[in-house]
């Protein structure tokens, strides 16, 4: 079925099924490979590649998308495609039908005669892994090899079939760094841990341990004195206390001693919170086992990291001032194996501030903000633009380079400014 578009512009009368987006010149499997595979399909398509292309062709391709039916784009080798992982993540977010081609990095990149650094490459391939994660957490198919998605795109256009049914029998790949739900036990952990430590900052005792437990959903028929023989064993000393990953295996063992229990007895307990929470909706009570809040920060500090201080000298000192809750996600070193506590605290804080500087070039947060304001949240964004010469990782900046991320700024406000948000 045609999507609607409401938003069109009544002068452009031709609608499109699919709309090529995605690596543009110098690349040309537009023309080798996909548009043949969809003209044999009898499937109309607007290819936006074009000898000569201008700002003023930015609202054109943006009502092109909208209105197509599927949105195909490739993200390869032979161009840093920042602009495409930019336009997938907004069109992913927003919940626009959408097939993505992901052709990785070699060993060696070499992009327009030039060879990329080694810090440049590896902030490139964070934000492919940002726009893979998101695709994946939208249901939404990657593919690596361009004429086994162009099919793919032929197969959802003419049999109607939805695009998130596309999996590894189509070609797609399996979704990786899904796991919201590791991140999510991971943050409660980490709040149940802090809000009972009285004791010592970065240590609890072992009845504040109890408490964090019972915080954690731990129910109350739960002997305290069972959860106390496992905590000796973790210390060394006389008098014991417990970091946040002893805490973290206590809490992990008990959750095992649990899943342990006999048929009858996992019946009787499922049983008991069924009756327990039917009596508490009736009679409008908490329930027992808590409720996490919706929000568990007020702002949520993205955008560029790295060398950049934003954050400590200027916003953390501000929001203390006022008393405003916040996360931030800057770490000294930062790996793929945060992504999944990232994804879930962004979900849980009420505010976004994103603050792009020119100390670094921000390839993820870039993705990351055009995935929020596809989503529609609370975003608030806050950019400079690179000038020619900048130092970015002891590598200067050539004209190019800077002329292309003050672009993707450019298509960040337009998107913006077509939600109404600033």
């Amino acid at each position: 079925m045609p999507r609607r578009c409401p938003n069109a512009n009544p002068d452009i009368g031709v609608r499109y099924q699919v709309f090529l987006g995605g690596a543009c010149n110098p690349t040309t499997w537009r023309s080798d490979i996909v548009i043949p595979i969809l003209e044999e399909a009898g499937v109309t398509f607007y290819n936006p590649q074009v000898d000569h292309w201008s700002h003023d062709l930015i609202e054109v391709e943006e009502q092109a998308k909208q209105c197509a039916d599927l949105c195909f784009y490739v993200i390869d080798n032979q161009t840093r495609g920042i602009a495409s992982m930019v336009e997938a993540a907004y069109l992913a977010a927003s919940g626009h039908p959408l097939i993505l081609v992901m052709i990785d990095f070699g060993e060696s990149v070499e992009i327009e005669g030039v060879t990329l650094s080694s810090r440049e490459v590896q902030d490139l391939n964070r934000g492919r892994i940002f726009v893979s994660n998101l695709m994946a957490r939208q249901g939404l198919p990657v593919f690596t090899d361009i004429e086994t998605a162009a099919r793919a795109c032929c197969k959802v256009v003419n049999t109607g079939v939805p695009v998130t049914s596309m999996g590894p029998e189509d070609g797609a790949q399996p979704a990786k760094l899904t796991g919201a739900s590791v991140g999510r036990k991971l943050i409660a952990a980490r709040e149940a841990f802090s809000h009972c430590k009285a004791s010592q900052p970065s240590h609890v005792s072992p009845k504040e341990v109890v408490l964090a437990l019972r915080s954690l959903c731990i129910p109350d028929h739960e002997s305290d004195c069972d959860i106390s023989s496992m905590l000796p064993s973790l210390s060394s000393v006389s008098v014991p206390t417990y970091s946040f990953n002893e805490f973290c295996s206590v809490a992990a063992e008990v959750m095992s001693l649990r899943m342990s229990k006999t048929p009858l007895q996992s019946l009787m307990t499922r049983l008991s919170h069924w009756i327990s929470s039917c009596l508490n909706r009736i009679l409008s009570l908490p329930s027992i086992s808590g409720r996490e809040p919706a929000y568990f920060r007020e702002v949520f500090l993205g955008g560029s990291c790295g060398d950049s201080t934003w954050r400590q000298e200027i916003t953390i000192p501000m929001l203390r001032k006022h008393a405003i809750s916040f996360y931030n996600p800057q770490v000294e070193r930062w790996s793929v194996r945060f992504l999944p506590v990232e994804t879930e605290a962004k979900a849980k804080c009420k505010y976004l501030l994103f603050v792009i500087d020119d100390r670094s070039r921000s390839v993820a947060s870039l993705v990351e903000t055009a995935g929020f304001i596809g989503e529609g949240r609370c975003l608030v964004l806050c950019s400079k633009f690179i000038s020619d010469g900048t130092e970015i990782s002891g590598q200067q900046v050539k004209s190019s380079t800077s002329l292309l991320l003050t672009f993707f700024l450019a298509v960040l406000f337009f998107f913006l400014t077509n939600l109404s948000l600033y």
